[in-house]
């Protein structure tokens, strides 16, 4: 199998191609990324690839991934890896940056600086700071910004928690 992997963002990392014998593939884990489920390939050398979903056939700039088509491309895989004989192993859920503790730290500190912006926005109000043209949305923004990093920790954690409960139970 023939894996070349591109930065998500162009330009701020490097590229790598590699061709992986199937005999050569340990893993394959269904991890998450913001929204996005990706499949990850772990090699029997440690190597690990990460293939996110292409994007859905449609028109226009903004397209959804096609998680559909991902699941498919890991059961033509483990299909093509059964036909060559070797053994294909199943896709399992695991852990991305964001469940690991690492992830988890960075989301705390986001949220701690959320918060005191947020903080500071409401006492800015408070004091009678105009909000003029669009200020009202900056500060809105604000104050909903530790909203949505603490529902970002929340989903982490429970994902963290259902992947290291099925890890204990098998």
């Amino acid at each position: 199998m023939l894996v070349e992997e591109r930065p998500l963002v162009p330009l701020t990392g490097r590229r790598r191609v590699r061709r992986v014998p199937f005999a050569e593939i340990a893993g394959l884990n269904s991890v998450q990324n913001a929204t996005d489920d990706l499949l990850t390939l772990t090699t029997r050398d440690g190597e690990r690839f990460v293939l996110p979903p292409s994007l859905a056939p449609g028109q226009g700039l903004i397209r959804a991934p096609d998680q559909a088509g991902l699941g498919a491309f890991a059961g033509a895989l483990q299909a093509a890896m059964t036909a060559a004989g070797s053994a294909a192993p199943p896709v399992a859920d695991g852990l991305c940056f964001w469940n690991r503790p690492v992830g988890l730290s960075l989301f705390g500190i986001m949220f701690l600086a959320s918060l005191a912006l947020a903080v500071v926005a409401l006492w800015g109000m408070w004091e009678g700071a105009a909000t003029r043209h669009r200020g009202g949305e900056a500060v809105a923004i604000l104050v909903m910004l530790p909203v949505g990093v603490a529902w970002m920790i929340r989903r982490s954690w429970k994902r963290r928690r259902a992947v290291l409960r099925a890890l204990r139970e098998s």
